[in-house]
Parts: C-alpha cells; structure tokens; sequence
C-alpha cells in the first residue's frame, strides 16, 4: 500500500479501530470519560483539547472554519454572563 493511496489506509484504519472498539481498553475509556461528564455536569469545565497549531490549520484548510473564532466567542460569554 502507498502511502497515497488515502481509501485503501482509511479502510484499513476504520477496521482497526472497529476492532480496538470492541477491546475492554476501549470499554474502559468510555466509562471513565462517561463517569467525568456525569460527575462534572453541573460544573462549568472548560477545556481546549486541541491546540495543536496543525489541528487548528487543518481544520481552517479543510473545512473553511477558524476554530479560534467559535471557541474565543464561547469563552467570552461565559465571561459576560
């Protein structure tokens, strides 16, 4: 497989991950990250977990969209409010 031949490698990865879905590692992600979402729900968290400079480039690139822009007008009316 070449490393251009982007249907083939995305087959092959959403197989892979079908198959660690079904894993009890898995199973025990999901429950934690359940058992945070239940625990703090009527805190205020915010958190910005992608602050990689490629995640906010890509995204711009790809689909048009500054995600500072959404995420800045989030935190600002939590602040105004």
């Amino acid at each position: 497989m070449r490393l251009t031949d982007f249907q083939t490698w995305t087959s092959k990865l959403e197989a892979a991950f079908k198959v660690y879905k079904n894993t009890q590692a898995y199973g025990n992600i999901t429950d934690i990250i359940e058992e945070s979402i239940e625990k703090n729900k009527g805190a205020l968290v915010f958190h910005e977990s992608n602050s990689c400079p490629e995640f906010w480039e890509n995204t711009r690139l790809a689909t048009g969209l500054n995600v500072a822009i959404p995420l800045l007008k989030g935190a600002q009316s939590l602040i105004d409010h």
